[in-house]
């Protein structure tokens, strides 16, 4: 833990770049996309018409972002791309909030005090008794006790389409752009993958931090009006928030560093065949489920739950300050994931995140004052920054080289696509019928299921996993032991000549002495034969007489 907080005080000059990137781009983001949902119900969308509008975003970037990264991966136009995708951000997302209904009819109830019940003379407080209808009295009229805004349902219907064309096509061009720099900042950590939360809090940061502000600025700006009377606060200034922190994202984007070594080596492995069989794999194919169970759950969260608490009373004071704790949550788990993967594994942490998942919704289901939802934004942390990391950094690990920005789009379009499209459009229609309480208890209570189908299959995949392993170091001692086996076998063959070659050269050295001896002995003979030819013995004296 020392070393984490000694690591804070440097930091990484090439990964500036993607803490600025970061913080920008989720501040342009998180400053409108949270309150689309209370805009379109500002100028007369209905909670269906709120949940496509809003839905349509991620399921066309479950199309979109793996198509146009791998497009740009093949190509090798990854900044090009990434550029191209903010400008279409500011081009199609600034003129939805430049378009209100222009057919309108303002109703005002005049109550006619017939039968008093509520208006009376000063001195009395109430009447309690009805009057009978043949009573002298003279209906009063009071023409501002109620009144209604009605737009018109042609109107109304004209704009939801020219929304939903500026939606569809603005994100398809535009959905790309976190992939691309993931990418980025994924390739300049290199081997440190666990890091990448590190960079990826600074988004968490900025999204926190703009909400709140933009909160308390809807909050003391004048309120939005229709015939000339306030209906609700005038959601459209986060829009102006939202063109302002993307041309900086823009022009910080062109600082990004695509061409790195290790980049340009990838392009050298790995097929197509290889992505999808990562998913293939058991564990793989879980994770990415949980993923989208996990964005189905933002989806909900991120479109239904201001709705929601406005239902219940909440200013949108509430919204900036609620957003503001769910993000500083989520920046301090961004912050300390590197250290908890290392710790708990990267399969504990999605698992606890979907944990924390059935427990936020399930009391958020059953919330009756709206400032308790401030507890449980706490718990947003680990729901999404948590699994988001783990996940990014486990699929990262695995994916083969070339296909990396192929992988993390994949998990994007399930997670950011699919996911919150499922829960957007799904849940707009279900609190349609059926309330946002309904709708939160419910997803809550499937989280459950989810997690025992998670826990069951990693067990499974480990304990497979584990035998796979054991089988083959087993098979590898067996190899290794023939192997030992047969090099014995052949040190003691060599053995044995070795000493079969001394014996043998025993037998010569011993050979060589007898001839030696032999030679030495018949050399000898030679001397004595030579000494008595010259040296002949002489005759006694008795044989000379």
């Amino acid at each position: 833990m020392r070393k984490l907080f000694a690591k804070c005080g440097s930091v990484n000059r090439r990964l500036l770049v993607s803490k600025l990137f970061y913080f920008f781009y989720w501040s342009a983001y998180g400053s409108f996309f949270p309150l689309l949902a209370v805009y379109y119900k500002q100028i007369g969308m209905n909670p269906s018409q709120s949940g496509i509008l809003v839905g349509m975003r991620p399921l066309i970037e479950f199309v979109s972002a793996p198509s146009l990264s791998s497009l740009a991966d093949r190509l090798n136009i990854r900044k090009v791309m990434l550029i191209f995708n903010l400008l279409c951000w500011i081009a199609f997302v600034f003129p939805l909030g430049m378009i209100k209904p222009l057919d309108k009819t303002c109703h005002r109830f005049i109550m006619l005090a017939k039968n008093i019940t509520e208006f009376t003379s000063q001195e009395t407080d109430e009447v309690n008794e009805f009057l009978k209808s043949n009573t002298p009295h003279e209906p009063q009229i009071n023409p501002h006790r109620k009144s209604n805004v009605v737009f018109s349902e042609e109107s109304i219907h004209q704009i939801f389409w020219v929304l939903l064309f500026l939606t569809v096509v603005g994100e398809f061009f535009a959905s790309s752009a976190p992939t691309l720099a993931d990418t980025a900042t994924l390739n300049a950590l290199g081997d440190n993958k666990e890091r990448y939360g590190r960079q990826r809090m600074f988004g968490s940061l900025g999204w926190g931090s703009a909400m709140f502000t933009v909160g308390f600025v809807i909050d003391a700006l004048p309120m939005y009006k229709v015939c000339d009377e306030p209906i609700s606060k005038d959601y459209t200034y986060a829009f102006y928030f939202f063109i302002v922190l993307m041309s900086v994202a823009l022009i910080i984007a062109t600082k990004f560093n695509f061409n790195n070594a290790d980049d340009a080596d990838e392009t050298l492995h790995g097929t197509p065949r290889d992505v999808l069989n990562i998913f293939i794999k058991p564990n793989y194919f879980m994770s990415v489920l949980s993923a989208l169970y996990c964005g189905l759950g933002m989806g909900l969260s991120r479109v239904f739950l201001f709705w929601h608490l406005e239902d219940l009373g909440a200013p949108p004071t509430l919204f900036g300050i609620s957003s503001a704790t769910d993000h500083l949550s989520e920046t301090t788990t961004y912050f300390f994931i590197e250290w908890l993967l290392q710790k708990v594994g990267h399969v504990q942490i999605l698992g606890i995140g979907l944990l924390v998942n059935f427990v936020r919704f399930f009391c958020i289901s059953y919330m009756v004052n709206p400032w308790f939802i401030l507890p449980l934004d706490v718990l947003q942390g680990f729901s999404h920054a948590g699994v988001w990391a783990a996940l990014t950094s486990y699929l990262s690990r695995a994916a083969p080289k070339g296909y990396r920005a192929a992988v993390q789009g994949i998990l994007q379009g399930f997670y950011y696509g699919l996911g919150r499209a499922v829960g957007a459009i799904g849940g707009g229609v279900l609190t349609h019928y059926f309330g946002t309480n309904i709708v939160f208890r419910v997803y809550g209570i499937f989280s459950l299921p989810i997690l025992f189908l998670f826990v069951i299959v990693e067990v499974i995949y480990y304990r497979k996993n584990n035998r796979s392993i054991l089988k083959s170091i087993s098979k590898n001692n067996v190899i290794n032991n023939a192997k030992h086996d047969s090099k014995l076998e052949n040190h003691e063959k060599s053995i044995k000549e070795f000493f079969n070659n001394q014996f043998n050269v025993k037998e010569e050295v011993h050979e060589h002495a007898k001839d030696i001896e032999n030679i030495e002995k018949s050399s000898n003979d030679l001397k004595t034969a030579n000494t008595e030819f010259h040296d002949p013995p002489l005759l006694t004296s008795e044989k000379v007489t």
